[in-house]
């Protein structure tokens, strides 16, 4: 059962997760959830009592191009984590390919979009998820089809992402206090002066 943790009074609960680890070796017992205006990572102990309580702010995530820095990466070991570049930190949230529902790969890309949306206000862009018809899933029938390309000579397709237009840099004046500003347009930025958030 999820443990509940206190939302401050502008705060609200937009997703949340069970079974959740931070870091490479955490243990899969802890909770996430995701506010209007953080991460909440909510540790527990082995018998459920909440041990710590760590917020990491949605205004602190990285954006580049528009894009919050948020990053699925899968481990060799088979475990799937939701990276995500904070201005001071890289924070990785494990989660668990055992729900019966939906697997560690598609929850990773429901909060990288919840958190797209949380950070732009936009809807994110749709993204598939899962495995490469062409990849070989290790079992003795993939294996046999990557041998049998290999000696016809058929290349598999491959996704192929748009080419990628180069960064444009713009700046600014501060909103509040009018001091410079400079970065790539879109990007999420602090002025140092007045703490006051703003896209460019």
């Amino acid at each position: 059962m999820m443990q509940k943790f206190n939302l401050l009074p502008d705060e609200f609960l937009i997703l949340k997760a069970e079974s959740v680890s931070h870091g490479d070796f955490g243990m899969y017992i802890n909770d996430l959830y995701l506010t209007n205006r953080s991460l909440v990572f909510v540790q527990k102990g082995m018998f459920g009592k909440i041990k710590n309580e760590q917020r990491f702010y949605i205004s602190e995530i990285k954006v580049y191009n528009g894009k919050p820095q948020t990053f699925m990466v899968s481990k060799p070991n088979g475990n799937v984590f939701l990276e995500i570049h904070f201005r001071d930190s890289i924070e990785a949230f494990g989660f668990p390919n055992t729900s019966v529902n939906c697997s560690a790969k598609q929850q990773v890309s429901d909060w990288i979009n919840a958190i797209y949306e949380t950070v732009t206000g936009r809807k994110a862009p749709v993204q598939a998820v899962g495995k490469d018809e062409n990849e070989n899933d290790g079992t003795i029938i993939g294996i046999f089809k990557e041998i049998s390309r290999d000696i016809i000579g058929i290349k598999p397709k491959r996704y192929e992402p748009p080419p990628v237009s180069a960064p444009e840099y713009v700046s600014k004046k501060c909103i509040s206090c009018l001091a410079p500003l400079y970065g790539t347009k879109g990007e999420l930025v602090h002025c140092e002066y007045c703490d006051t958030d703003q896209v460019l």
